[in-house]
């Protein structure tokens, strides 16, 4: 067997025992001019010998695709129990036939069988990509309702890509470019590769869900015009002493938040140097530009600031001569306090005293809308919530 070990490693042959059928057959792979001489010397060390060259098993194998193997599959076990002289092997990117050498011709059968199969299921047919030309196999092509093809190796996703925009408008259905008919989902779930799949549905979700926001936005903000003008409406009717309580509460508003001023002694201030850590000039205390919270020394509001959560200043700085940047913190906290001390007020008081407020907080560009209390008036309705549960309907 030493001898058998050399001559099999310096030829490259491949010796094995293989059970088929309830028999134990001996399998050579290797060069032509090798597998005689190899035999030979195995069949001399067997007990008992074997006595001719017809006991030793032959492969035979032939390349498929991948999904052509997966779809002969069941094909290719139904011929191996009906076959007592032959068996098919899968692998997944070949079939391989293996029998006694005098039953090769069972085995040629057996792959013009499965050819056959083949060709009847359309599994070898081509179409011509509708984008690159090129001709390509079913399998490997997504295809319309009118047999046009796209496909999936390297023109799918640039296909994809093109109508991502448009999809809301075609029922979320690819159209073909040819004639513009539909390609279903059965047909991309079936030739798409899996990660290609997983990338189109999560797409067409992700649209489906930001088309339903926005439609959700859409109608809040339809629900929300129409209870402000009716909170508009009825400020002319509204109840005398709280006509009166709301211009009150304006005035201090105005005096404490619209106009901003110290913490400490109240004195309005317009400007500062662009440090945020001020000192009144009246009183001589100090707050933070941010939030306003007071300070009785200088090293402390400015470790403050730093760490303010206002402060948006990119570094945390207590420097900020962006302009833009100190009107929108200042705005910042002002609705901040604002909705801080309306929270205090039932919700007629509070409503008439924002709509005291309209021109002042018109004129800082804040949306008093989101001062109103509207309790449950801008709740979608039953039925919208029927209508918006479903994101996966087309």
């Amino acid at each position: 067997m030493t001898r058998i070990s050399t001559i099999a490693l310096s030829r490259l042959v491949y010796v094995d025992v293989r059970h088929l059928q309830k028999k134990m057959y001996l399998c050579i792979r290797g060069p032509e001019d090798a597998v005689p001489l190899i035999a030979l010397d195995i069949m001399e060390s067997l007990t008992p010998p074997f006595h001719s060259f017809s006991d030793i098993v032959t492969y035979t194998e032939k390349a498929y695709k991948e999904r052509i193997i997966n779809e002969v599959r069941p094909y290719v076990m139904k011929l191996n129990s009906q076959s007592k002289t032959t068996f098919l092997s899968l692998s997944k990117s070949s079939i391989i036939s293996i029998s006694a050498k005098r039953h090769q011709k069972d085995a040629d059968k057996n792959f013009e069988l499965i050819d056959f199969w083949v060709r009847e299921k359309g599994l070898d047919a081509f179409v011509t990509c509708g984008c690159c030309g090129d001709e390509v196999y079913l399998d490997r092509a997504v295809r319309c309702e009118n047999g046009h093809g796209i496909c999936t190796d390297a023109c799918f996703a640039t296909f994809l890509n093109s109508q991502l925009g448009r999809l809301d408008q075609q029922r979320f259905l690819l159209k073909c470019w040819e004639c513009k008919g539909d390609i279903s989902d059965d047909e991309m779930r079936k030739n798409l590769e899996s990660d290609e799949w997983k990338n189109y549905t999560g797409k067409i979700y992700e649209l489906k869900s930001q088309k339903k926001i926005e439609k959700l936005e859409r109608k809040f903000q339809e629900r929300l015009k129409k209870e402000v003008q009716q909170l508009l409406s009825k400020y002319g009717s509204m109840d005398p002493e709280n006509k009166v309580m709301a211009h009150l509460h304006a005035k201090e508003i105005r005096d404490t938040i619209i106009n901003l001023c110290c913490p400490s002694c109240k004195m309005v201030y317009v400007d500062f140097d662009g440090c945020m850590a001020i000192k009144c000039s009246r009183c001589s205390s100090y707050f933070c530009g941010w939030c306003h919270k007071k300070y009785i020394n200088s090293t402390n509001c400015h470790h403050h600031v730093r760490d303010c959560v206002l402060n948006l200043t990119p570094d945390s700085n207590f420097y900020c001569n962006d302009q833009n940047l100190v009107k929108e913190g200042q705005k910042r906290y002002r609705i901040q306090t604002l909705k801080k001390y309306l929270m205090l007020m039932k919700k007629d008081l509070r409503n008439a005293t924002v709509i005291e407020l309209k021109q002042d907080l018109e004129d800082l560009g804040i949306m008093m809308e989101a001062l109103f209390e509207f309790g449950n008036a801008l709740l979608p309705g039953a039925d919208e919530i029927a209508g918006d549960a479903d994101v996966d309907e087309r």
